[in-house]
Order: structure tokens, then sequence, then C-alpha cells
């Protein structure tokens, strides 16, 4: 199938149920404008659950980074292995999980 630029607008447009403003014909600029920001929020709502402020990402980094620094204390090894079903992360996982932090939606 073949669309030309406006055609597939208007496929995407309708796709995303969107109502451009006005009636009868349509800005192309703002329709393409209202097609990217449903994308966006469609991309955020598929993020993972993570969502947090910049206080609460700071909090959680430096814990990570605490664990990297001294292991997992005694304490909290039951937690860290899932009550022994695995072996707590290593230093390349927790700055995966660190790298996904800092790129969670505020």
């Amino acid at each position: 199938m073949s669309y030309g630029p406006w055609e597939f607008v208007e496929h995407v447009v309708d796709a995303l149920k969107i109502t451009p403003p006005g009636t009868g014909e349509y800005d192309a600029s703002e329709c393409a404008d209202l097609v990217l920001a449903e994308i966006e929020k469609l991309r955020a709502s598929q993020q993972p659950g993570l969502h947090l402020d910049d206080q609460q990402a700071a909090m959680v980094i430096a814990a990570l980074r605490m664990i990297q620094r001294m292991g997992v204390q005694d304490e909290e090894d039951d937690v860290a292995s899932g009550g022994g079903q695995f072996a707590p992360l290593g230093d390349d996982e927790i700055d995966s999980i660190i790298e996904l932090v800092q790129g969670a939606p505020k």
C-alpha cells in the first residue's frame, strides 16, 4: 500500500482517534503536532511502572551505590536474594538499574 504524506497523516489521526481542531480543511503541521503529542503520551503510558520524582530517584541511586560499595548486608540478604531464589545483583546489574532510574519518567 502506498500513501501520500497527507493520506498517511489522515490514517494516523484516525488510528489514534485524534480530533483536529476546526472543521473542514486540517492544517497538516497542526495535525502532525497532535499526532506526535499523542505518540509521546502512549510511549509514556507504556513505560514500566517506575515514576519517581527527583528526590526519590536520588535516594534510590544513593542506596544502590551504597550496596555496590558495601555489598548486601546480612539483614538485607533475604530481600536481595528473593528469599534465596537467586543471587543478589552484581555491580553491572546494579548499574543497569541506575540507568533505568535515571531514565524513568518524572
